[in-house]
């Protein structure tokens, strides 16, 4: 029965603060037990079949089971609708949002409520929010393992990190005539980039400002642009060519996959700024969750300053026209292809060549001559792989700034490159990239599915739909169960779900191709400590000709510099926005940590609702690739010392072996060698943008800080 204020017994006896009256009236012989348990069991026994075609006077007969004191108001029928069981779950939140919206009640009125099932409209939308985003990761994993090992290839195959990293270029640059598989069999691109390299420790302002506004705006999440492929122009008998296709008709079709690419790009950036519009009018006008939209907020600022650093570090260096070996305009996208693509070797083309079966005359041919055909086939390529390092190659690649020995034992640092490229110490495999790229997915998406969402299903808390809103509001906002507001809700829910795990993974997936390329160093690295050059330099400590002991240690510096020349320049490109995200990881759990320490000592911090999981998630879901690559930067200037020390040795022992009557050009050969010994691999140390040396204190800092952020939060 309701007053004429239109409030229930238990609405009265909640606005009169009597926990009694509150017990008895939610006690088992009652009818508002168990969440009017027994009323939703007569309206559900029978409607399922029959509402949807029921008459006027059987929806009436149903509706007349719900008391007269739970039906909303006239007013309210808009929002709430005409089903008895939306009704109910009205009455339900008018009584949550009494108790959660009032100062004078105490924590166990809630407990009562919610045991009794009175939330059942935010564990419901929560349930189906986290069972749909669930099933969504999980299809996504799916496809996108699939895609990559169709686009990109088995696990052993040599990939460019080049359209991983965020900013560097927009990736419609993909689809110029120049990055067509015909045109990408240079040799080493890298050697050829060099003069193009901007090593300065100040990125361009026009640059990184623009692609500050391109990253706010999604240009740079292209994930449906590389599904587009674009046949290649020197094989006629691709599949995407008709047979009597001629070269006009060949170009006609590669500029409608241009056209095509460009096409899905757009259509992509725009779904993705409409997506984006909505789901902020979602949040801060009908939902009334700033702390939501400001977390959508940070990501996207932060991921956007990684990409402004990645944008002005990647502007080419201009020079002189007479000192020009390309042809056409050097622009980023040709100078981070240069650098972190495959630099010998096939090339794989960003999608399975395949020939179309009207492409061969002899169709009838059996498995076993197929079969031994394409043995054959690859016979040969894999002996034309070994052919590609001639002599000319490998004459050129000796640092030009050592210089060469003219007499004396002969060279080995020709023979040096030839077995360091033969090995493949160059290459960076799609598996490495493929399981980084999985597991950093993975603990993204798990981080921001239970921060958004899993942890008010695991401690079974749902006062936060409750505390600022009206009845009314929820059902606007979040519409009933079945509605179409409740599936347009819940889609705005995955659509932010899906925005801040995306700028996320890009953001791990930068320092991840940041960590893969100081990998690479320290595979070379450990090719050079098992090579016979190394014992050259141990073996010229024993010489008495200081001489030889020179040539030995340059021939050495000349082979650890080719080997180390790669990573370094990969590393000085990426070495600004890694800074960044490593400090804004710091940033975070410091913040957790203080957040977490006030809240107990000073009360109107915890009034204030400042929730510190959100900065201990997001650096959880960035701390992984970040130890990673500490880990692997501070290995790897740790073998580039021992490297040091070892020639510092030799070089002592050189000058201790020698005899005590020596003539002044003697003298200065014995400092020239303590010069060049004491000077050298100075550069190859990997530093960050102020200079200061990456350390293995670095890393156990960061482990400590995460470690203890996670633990004072739960304990």
């Amino acid at each position: 029965v309701a007053n004429s204020c239109w409030e229930t017994p238990l609405e009265m006896a909640l606005a009169g603060t009597s926990f009694s009256m509150v017990s008895t009236l939610l006690a088992s012989s009652t009818e508002l037990s168990n969440g009017l348990l027994e009323l939703q069991m007569q309206l559900f026994k029978a409607p399922h079949t029959t509402w949807p075609f029921a008459s006027e006077s059987d929806e009436n007969k149903w509706r007349d089971l719900v008391p007269q004191a739970l039906h909303p108001q006239r007013s309210q029928l808009d929002e709430v609708g005409y089903r008895p069981a939306d009704w109910l779950l009205h009455y339900k939140c008018r009584v949550m949002c009494a108790v959660n919206q009032s100062l004078a009640w105490s924590s166990r009125a809630s407990d009562a409520l919610v045991a009794h099932g009175f939330d059942s409209f935010g564990r419901s939308y929560c349930l189906t929010t986290c069972v749909i985003s669930t099933v969504t990761i999980v299809f996504f994993f799916f496809v996108f393992t699939i895609t990559n090992l169709k686009i990109y290839g088995w696990f052993d195959v040599p990939v460019s990190l080049a359209e991983y990293i965020p900013g560097a270029f927009d990736p419609l640059r993909f689809t110029g005539a120049d990055f067509d598989p015909s045109r990408l069999k240079t040799r080493l691109p890298y050697r050829q980039v060099r003069g193009h390299f901007n090593d300065s420790l100040i990125p361009r302002v026009l640059e990184a400002g623009t692609a500050f506004w391109q990253g706010l705006f999604g240009i740079f999440c292209s994930w449906f642009l590389q599904h587009v492929r674009i046949p290649p122009e020197k094989d006629p008998f691709d599949e995407d060519y008709l047979s009597d296709d001629d070269e006009p008709c060949r170009d006609r079709i590669r500029r409608q996959s241009v056209a095509r690419a460009k096409m899905v790009q757009r259509l992509e950036v725009g779904c993705r700024l409409i997506v984006m519009v909505f789901l902020f009018q979602w949040l801060a006008v009908s939902a009334f969750r700033w702390d939501d939209a400001a977390l959508l907020i940070t990501i996207m600022v932060v991921y956007s300053l990684a990409v402004a650093g990645v944008a002005g570090m990647t502007v080419p260096q201009p020079v002189p026209e007479e000192a020009r070996d390309d042809d056409g305009d050097f622009d980023a996208a040709r100078l981070v292809c240069g650098l972190f693509g495959v630099q010998h070797g096939p090339v794989w083309t960003r999608c399975i060549t395949t020939t179309r079966s009207t492409a061969t005359p002899h169709r009838q041919q059996g498995p076993q001559a197929r079969r031994r055909q394409r043995t054959a086939r690859q016979g040969a390529a894999a002996k034309d792989q070994s052919d590609i390092f001639t002599d000319d190659l490998i004459k050129g690649l000796v640092c030009p700034t050592q210089p060469m020995r003219t007499s004396g034992p002969p060279v080995f640092s020709d023979q040096f490159c030839r077995e360091f490229l033969e090995s493949g110490r160059l290459h960076i495999y799609h598996g490495e990239l493929f399981f980084g790229q999985l597991t950093y997915a993975m603990i993204t998406a798990a981080s921001m599915l239970w921060l958004l969402h899993l942890r008010y299903n695991f401690s079974g808390s749902y006062a936060f739909f409750f505390e600022e809103r009206t009845p009314e509001q929820l059902f606007s906002t979040y519409g009933s169960p079945g509605s179409f507001y409740r599936i347009f809700a819940i889609f705005l829910e995955v659509a932010l779900l899906f925005l801040c795990a995306e700028r996320l993974y890009s953001l791990s997936l930068l320092v991840h191709v940041a960590a893969l390329s100081v990998a690479q160093r320290e595979s070379a690295l450990e090719f050079l400590k098992r090579h016979p050059a190394d014992e050259h330099v141990r073996d010229a400590g024993k010489s008495f000709d200081v001489r030889e002991t020179i040539d030995r240690a340059d021939e050495y510096i000349r082979c650890a510099d080719f080997t180390l020349e790669l990573s370094g320049m990969r590393w000085a490109l990426l070495r600004g926005p890694v800074e960044l995200v490593h400090l804004f990881v710091v940033l975070l759990y410091i913040s957790a940590l203080i957040i977490h320490l006030a809240e107990d000592m000073f009360p109107f911090v915890a009034r204030l609702r400042i929730d510190p999981l959100v900065p201990l998630c997001l650096g959880n879901c960035l701390v992984w690739p970040l130890l990673l690559l500490l880990w692997n930067a501070s290995s790897a200037n740790k073998g580039v010392h021992l490297l040091r020390c070892s020639l510092m040795t030799s070089a002592d022992m050189a000058l201790a072996s020698t005899p005590t009557e020596k003539d002044k050009n003697q003298d200065v050969e014995y400092v020239t060698l303590r010069m060049r010994s004491a000077e050298a691999f100075r550069a190859s140390i990997l530093r960050w943008p102020e200079g200061r040396e990456v350390r293995c204190l670095d890393g156990i800092f960061m482990a400590f800080l995460a470690v203890g952020a996670n633990t004072a939060m739960y304990w």
